[in-house]
């Protein structure tokens, strides 16, 4: 399984929404799964906790698409996860993704 954590229903509403069918067509084409990063912060536990609780699996490949907040915050919770990591985010001061 694949993952795109982002502000998905906010991206839809952008003028320009280039972003938006991206993630869209990676979700629909693809069958990329998608989890809103306010929904992932928000719940209780670990990273790997609430994504095997959402999914029952762990992601092969988790795109951040934006997020910084999430990130900084779970910035050692990320380095446990086997997942191959990508973030596409603006000013991100982390080494995780190495």
């Amino acid at each position: 399984m694949n993952l795109i954590v982002s502000e998905l229903g906010v991206i839809k509403s952008y003028v320009s929404r280039t972003v938006y069918y991206i993630m869209a067509d990676l979700i629909r084409v693809y069958g990329w799964r998608h989890f809103e990063t306010f929904e992932l912060w928000r719940e209780p536990g670990s990273l790997r906790t609430k994504l095997l609780r959402r999914f029952g699996e762990l992601p092969k490949v988790i795109l951040f698409w934006g997020g910084y907040e999430l990130l900084s915050a779970h910035e050692a919770d990320l380095g446990t996860l086997e997942s191959r990591k990508c973030a596409f985010v603006d000013d991100l001061h982390s080494t995780f993704l190495a």
